[in-house]
């Protein structure tokens, strides 16, 4: 995995360097497959197949970089403050690009992955609402210095990631939906299905992102339900955010 700190915007575009949030994203993933049961030999056996995922994200330099490609679709997800009037359209937030439909090269197969309904009540999910708190982190004075020159998006490697535990600020958070298991459909065709899609149940490894964070009070909630609680693809976690301080002006002693 990395991170990349994503720093917030408004409707004027600009780079707002005390807006971010902290996105753990996986570049790379190993699936274990058990397949269903298989006759053989007079005997029912478990079928069991590995295969290694590698994502190409596009935020390594320092812009925006999030553009859709030949082999995914995203759509915007906003994170704002809990403080905002209108969370769907706030004046200030942070633009999560999250994957809705991906193009996966899995081992000798080229599969197409559909996240748009991931966490529909069909796809049998399984979630953990939790609320994350803002950390002072050792990146913050070097992607201080990447928004200040303009950049959109700083990024470091897990292993130079580190949250400042004396720092937790309760009145900075964020929820974020967990995905510990859902379910989904893998077609082989990009454009659309042909029928013969294949069923599978994703179990991911999550629990450390439960080790720094609380269940979630969903104090503040989308109109559906969700967005907040946020909900991104399985592929990215929010591990932190910050949005800043209202900055109070004294001018001849008037406030």
């Amino acid at each position: 995995m990395h991170v990349v700190r994503l720093f917030g915007t408004n409707d004027r575009r600009e780079v707002l360097p005390d807006v971010w949030a902290d996105m753990a994203r996986i570049d790379e993933i190993t699936i274990k497959t058990q397949d269903a049961l298989h006759f053989q030999r007079e005997k029912f056996t478990n079928q069991y197949q590995e295969v290694t995922i590698k994502l190409n994200w596009n935020d390594a330099d320092g812009e925006d970089g999030e553009e859709d490609s030949e082999s995914r679709e995203t759509k915007i997800t906003k994170l704002c403050s809990p403080d905002e009037t209108d969370l769907a359209n706030p004046l200030e937030w942070v633009p999560v690009r999250t994957i809705t439909k991906v193009h996966l090269t899995e081992g000798n197969e080229v599969t197409t992955r559909r996240f748009l309904n991931l966490f529909s009540a069909k796809n049998r999910k399984v979630v953990e609402n939790r609320r994350f708190y803002h950390y002072d982190t050792s990146i913050d004075s070097l992607a201080q210095a990447a928004a200040d020159s303009g950049q959109r998006a700083y990024f470091c490697s897990t292993d130079d990631y580190v949250l400042d535990e004396g720092t937790r600020d309760e009145g900075q958070y964020l929820e974020h939906e967990v995905p510990m298991k859902f379910g989904g459909l893998a077609s082989s065709h990009w454009l659309e299905s042909n029928g013969d899609d294949l069923e599978t149940t994703f179990k991911m490894k999550n629990d450390y992102l439960l080790d720094f964070s609380d269940p979630a009070k969903l104090e503040e909630t989308g109109a559906d339900g969700h967005n907040p609680p946020y909900r991104f693809d399985p592929f990215q976690n929010l591990i932190n955010s910050s949005f800043g301080g209202l900055a109070v002006e004294f001018l001849d002693g008037v406030q």
